[in-house]
């Protein structure tokens, strides 16, 4: 997927979202954990942010990079993307890139992504249709 303009694609990150958040985005970047759209007291939004991409080029391998982080080594794990503690853990990925002209992909890793392939899928319904 390539993107052009002046402005970045809308990109929101979803690891494991616990009911329905429902805000516009605006064209930008955008962290999902398990609370809210940019929750800063979540360790995982900090640390995502840290790791965004600084430009577009290779962005799906960039973004699943960053969603496979298991933090700087040494660290407490507060400091990782992808956790894995016996209270609470990652069990999925979802990533979601729109495009300035309204093109949509879809990737999911159907458990924690740093051991699972993300998948493209098939969104069911015509975007454009829905403006």
């Amino acid at each position: 997927m390539e993107y052009s303009g002046e402005t970045k694609p809308g990109v929101v990150l979803v690891t494991n979202v616990n009911g329905v958040d429902n805000c516009r985005l605006e064209p930008g970047w955008y962290v999902v954990a398990n609370r809210t759209v940019e929750d800063a007291s979540d360790p995982r939004v900090r640390r995502a942010h840290t790791l965004l991409p600084e430009n577009d080029v290779r962005l799906l391998d960039q973004l699943q990079k960053l969603c496979r982080d298991h933090g700087t080594p040494g660290a407490k794990e507060d400091d990782a993307v992808c956790v894995h503690r016996e209270l609470a853990e990652t069990r999925s990925s979802s990533l979601l890139m729109v495009t300035d002209d309204g093109g949509v992909e879809y990737w999911h890793a159907k458990g924690a992504p740093c051991g699972t392939i993300y998948n493209r899928v098939m969104i069911p319904w015509d975007v454009n249709e829905r403006r």
